[in-house]
């Protein structure tokens, strides 16, 4: 799994909610459908803050607008990271993450994946990439 870049790391900053579904939007009024598209590139809400800790294979996230609490999966995190280093589209993230988790191309995982960028969408912790359309 690649390492969490500067943004992100120490009392590190971030990914998926395990506790409960967000209320509504958290990113505002504009309706998640299908995210971007595969080449069309994802980034860190600029505005968004987190404060985070691992423990082994989780990690706690505080996000530090809203002040919820958030239990993440090691996949999630990595998903995050992949984002903050400069991976942002869907195609290259499933190539960066395949490679790290040595899996193959396969549909669940690209489902997967699609599952976790709707959710950090969701929190308000990603956006599309403003001008790339």
């Amino acid at each position: 799994m690649p390492d969490l870049p500067a943004r992100l790391s120490g009392e590190r900053r971030l990914t998926e909610q395990h506790c409960a579904e967000p209320p509504g939007d958290a990113a505002g009024s504009t309706p998640y459908s299908g995210g971007t598209g595969p080449s069309e590139p994802w980034r860190l809400n600029p505005t968004a803050q987190w404060h985070w800790r691992d423990w082994g294979a989780d990690s706690v996230v505080i996000e530090v607008r809203s002040g919820d609490t958030h239990l993440l999966d090691p996949l999630s995190a990595a998903v995050m990271a992949c984002i903050e280093s400069g991976a942002c589209c869907r195609d290259e993230l499933l190539a960066m993450l395949r490679a790290d988790l040595d899996v193959d191309a396969m549909p669940e995982f690209s489902q997967t994946l699609e599952t976790i960028l709707e959710k950090l969408f969701r929190l308000g912790w990603i956006e599309p990439k403003p001008g790339a359309a």
